[in-house]
C-alpha cells in the first residue's frame, strides 16, 4: 500500500475545507522540520508487490507537488519513505 498526499494544507486550513473520510481516502498529519503542522488529504493505492505499483504511486505524487510517498508493507509491519524523482 502507497500513502499520498494530494494537498499542502497547513493544520489551521482544514476546518476552512471539505475533506472525505472512506476506504481510500482520508486526512494524514505531519510535521515539518520548521515546526508546521500539516492536515493533508491522502489517498490509498493498493497495489500487489511489485514495481508498477511503485511507479504509479511516484507519478501521483509528483502530479500533486508532493516531496514523499509512505510505503506500507502490511504482511511484514514496515514502512518507509520514498523520495519523489524531481525530473
Amino acid at each position: 500500500m502507497y500513502v499520498v498526499a494530494i494537498t499542502n494544507r497547513k493544520l489551521d486550513d482544514l476546518w476552512e475545507t471539505r475533506w472525505h473520510i472512506s476506504s481510500s481516502e482520508g486526512v494524514g498529519l505531519w510535521r515539518d522540520e520548521t515546526g508546521m503542522v500539516y492536515a493533508d488529504d491522502i489517498v490509498l493505492l493498493l497495489f500487489e508487490p511489485g514495481v508498477e505499483g511503485r511507479n504509479f504511486a511516484l507519478k501521483h505524487a509528483k502530479r500533486h507537488g508532493q516531496r514523499y510517498v509512505l510505503k506500507v508493507d502490511g504482511r511484514a509491519r514496515s514502512f518507509e519513505f520514498l523520495e519523489v524523482p524531481r525530473r
